[in-house]
């Protein structure tokens, strides 16, 4: 299998990432990739796994910055990214929620579409369980052969794809957050 390896690249600002919580096409082991549907939102388990996640966020952001946290907040150099789909909105709101339920600051939710999950092509809301034929062995020479360039039956991203689509943004978050202005 081949691995794509980019430089590394040192980011000039904090990061601290959170994964959206449970979807009831997680429990069902769907690929769900970019799929925004019913299935594909918050159920009760990760409405409260995102709860649990913006509290801990929370707790840690104060252990850090103490009684200068409203300050760092209010001045523009803390940022909330999620990506489009709907149970990275909602885990990103949650915390905001938190945020402005404690401290009385709101702040926006910024929508950045390269934090997408890959893009699966013809086998998003598939499984291994549903999925026949090509697709089936799409799924597992993902599953077992992880080819770096492997894309879906020409209908997808590869992962390869997906961390050139990462490195651009980290690169473009550098540009934008560069040291001595951020946390």
């Amino acid at each position: 299998a081949l691995y794509a390896c980019p430089p590394a690249i040192t980011l000039s600002f904090p990061l601290l990432a959170i994964r959206h919580g449970q979807t009831d096409d997680n429990v069902r082991h769907a690929w769900q990739g970019q799929i925004d549907g019913p299935s594909n939102q918050l159920n009760a388990v990760g409405k409260e796994q995102a709860r649990v996640a913006a509290e801990n966020l929370f707790a840690q952001l104060s252990d850090s910055f103490g009684v200068a946290l409203p300050t760092l907040v209010m001045s523009g150099r803390l940022v909330v990214l999620s990506s489009h789909l709907g149970r990275a909105k909602e885990t990103a709101q949650t915390f905001l929620d938190l945020l402005a339920d404690r401290l009385g600051i709101t702040l926006p939710l910024r929508i950045e579409p390269d934090l997408a999950e890959i893009f699966f092509g013809v086998v998003e809301g598939g499984s291994l369980e549903t999925l026949t034929g090509e697709l089936l062995e799409c799924l597992l020479q993902f599953k077992y052969g992880r080819d770096a360039t492997m894309n879906w039956l020409g209908t997808g991203e590869s992962f390869t794809d997906v961390t050139l689509r990462a490195c651009r943004l980290l690169g473009r978050l550098n540009a934008e957050f560069h040291a001595g202005e951020t946390l």
